[in-house]
């Protein structure tokens, strides 16, 4: 099942709001809204784990006050992905994303997938 992750930051003039909505196959959509007074640069920095790619299209953007983008990326499985399936509960794929802003303020958003739905 799709989920729905986010996180807010609110620090002196940063007021920032970001979700992540998971797809079936992968592929998910991450939301930025700057409720801040100011501009906003974001860069987005995977980490990925051996036999996983975490690919976001574009990797950094800067976003005017008040104005909402949106960010495509897709979490896959490549080759080198080892985990035996038969020792997880949830069969579930987890990668992370940093999101580093231009005042030095970074933050973490999570996205996965159910691997058995992939296949």
């Amino acid at each position: 099942m799709p989920r729905i992750g986010g996180v807010r930051l609110k620090l002196d003039e940063l007021s920032f709001d970001c979700w992540v909505i998971e797809g079936r196959s992968g592929e998910f959509e991450l939301n930025m809204l700057n409720n801040g007074s100011n501009g906003l640069s974001v860069s987005l920095n995977p980490i990925s784990r051996r036999g996983l790619r975490v690919s976001v299209h574009p990797p950094e953007r800067t976003i005017r006050p008040g104005e909402s983008v949106s960010i495509k990326g897709s979490l896959i499985v490549t080759g080198d992905f080892d985990v035996q399936l038969r020792y997880l509960t949830f069969p579930t794929v987890i990668s992370s994303v940093i999101l580093k802003f231009s005042r030095g303020i970074e933050a973490v958003v999570s996205v996965g997938f159910n691997l058995l739905e992939k296949h």
